[in-house]
C-alpha cells in the first residue's frame, strides 16, 4: 500500500468515525462537550436574562421610593414653615395680651382710685415722734406701714395704727441719742 492510500484509508476511517454518532453510532466525546457547554451557556443566558429583569425591576421601585421620599420631604418642609408661622403668630398674640392685661391692672387701678399718701415728722433729736398719712377726702385706708429715717438700731417703731382716713406710725428713741432721725407714715387709700 502505497503512502497516499494509507493516508486516504485513515482520512476516511476518521470521517466515518465523526459521522456514526450522527447515524445514531457511538457518541463522540468532542461533540458531547460542546453541546454539553452550549446548553450550559443557553441556560446561564436565561439565568442573566431573568436577573437583568429583576435589577430593572428594583431599579424602577428604588426610583418611585425616592419620588415618594422626595415629595414627602417637601411636605415635610411646609409643615415646618407652617408650625414656624403658627408659633410667630403665637408669639404676637401672646404678647397682644400681655400689653392688654397691662393695660387692664392700670385702668382697674384708675378706677379703684390707688394712691399712695405719706408723711414725714420733723427731722431732730427728740424722743417721741409721730407721723400720720391721710387719705383725701373719698378714700379709705386698706393698708398702710412706717419706716425710721437716721440712727437705726437706737430708734423703733413702736406702734402702727390705721384709722378710717388715715395711718399713723409711732417711734420713740430705744437708746438715746443725740442724732437727728423721723419717722416717715405711709397710707394705700382707696375709692370709698
Amino acid at each position: 500500500m502505497s503512502k497516499r492510500s494509507v493516508v486516504l484509508l485513515l482520512s476516511s476511517a476518521l470521517a466515518l468515525t465523526l459521522a456514526v454518532p450522527a447515524l445514531g453510532g457511538p457518541s463522540n466525546p468532542v461533540a458531547d462537550g460542546a453541546a454539553s457547554a452550549k446548553k450550559t451557556a443557553k441556560k446561564a443566558l436565561k439565568k442573566a436574562g431573568k436577573a437583568k429583569k429583576k435589577a430593572n425591576k428594583a431599579n424602577r421601585t428604588a426610583k418611585k421610593a425616592q419620588t415618594a421620599a422626595d415629595a414627602a420631604q417637601v411636605t415635610a418642609d411646609a409643615a415646618q414653615s407652617t408650625g414656624d408661622a403658627a408659633q410667630l403668630s403665637a408669639d404676637a398674640a401672646q404678647a397682644t395680651a400681655d400689653a392688654a392685661a397691662a393695660d387692664a391692672a392700670v385702668n382697674t387701678g384708675t378706677k379703684l382710685g390707688l394712691e399712695d399718701v405719706s408723711d414725714t415728722s420733723a427731722s431732730n433729736s427728740t424722743n417721741d415722734k409721730v407721723a400720720s398719712a391721710s387719705c383725701p377726702s373719698g378714700k379709705d385706708v386698706t393698708g398702710g406701714w412706717g419706716f425710721v429715717n437716721g440712727q437705726q438700731g437706737n430708734v423703733a417703731i413702736y406702734g402702727l395704727l390705721k384709722f378710717y382716713e388715715d395711718t399713723s406710725v409711732l417711734a420713740a428713741e430705744v437708746n438715746a441719742t443725740a442724732g437727728n432721725w423721723s419717722v416717715t407714715a405711709q397710707a394705700a387709700c382707696i375709692n370709698e
